[in-house]
């Protein structure tokens, strides 16, 4: 009966020796608040969800993007011209992280012989804290669907972003064309 009695309280010693352990390793999460709709703590720091920012999660990135701009564009095929124009950023519903930029190469809408609308020359990009990427596309209207663009780009100020992209062509007899667009909200 003793030995029994001695076993249980030594198993109750190590339960409770156990447990005070472990009570002195803090949740690193503890005082960490996340916005719960867009991430959750990881080892004491918030990790956001795509398209989100700030140390709680809280800053949806792309609404610092979303507007109209006067744009200026340099491209490689004509560095004596500056084309100055009007584009829009506006939300994807694909995603939080996405924005779709219009007009861009604004060449194809200015050109007499072609009838092209800003929304035939728009990209879908990805916003982050580290800038803007275009992934690998096409565009889709009429006449541009051989046409792949690709990017990235960076915020320069509170009001204005720049984009470095390239267009290739993919028919036999295509071009390509390396340009940078500054954006500066109106």
């Amino acid at each position: 009966m003793k030995l029994n009695l001695l076993k249980l309280l030594s198993l109750s010693l190590l339960v409770v020796a156990g447990l005070t352990f472990q009570s002195c390793d803090p949740d690193p999460c503890k005082d960490v608040v996340c916005d719960a709709d867009h991430g959750i703590c990881l080892d004491g720091t918030c990790d956001c969800d795509p398209g989100y920012s700030g140390s709680d999660c809280a800053i949806l990135l792309r609404s610092a993007y979303v507007d109209t701009y006067n744009a200026v564009e340099v491209c490689t095929s004509d560095p004596s011209f500056d084309d100055n124009y009007i584009a829009e950023v506006k939300t994807s519903a694909d995603g939080d992280q996405y924005i779709i930029i219009t007009n861009l190469y604004n060449h194809f809408a200015s050109d007499p012989n072609a009838n092209y609308q800003p929304e035939d020359t728009q990209v879908k990009a990805i916003v982050s804290d580290a800038g803007i990427e275009i992934p690998e596309q096409f565009w889709v209207a009429q006449g541009l669907e051989t046409i792949k663009v690709s990017g990235t780009g960076s915020v320069l100020s509170g009001n204005e972003f720049s984009i470095n992209f390239t267009m290739v062509d993919t028919d036999p007899n295509g071009f390509s064309d390396e340009c940078s667009v500054t954006y500066t909200r109106q």
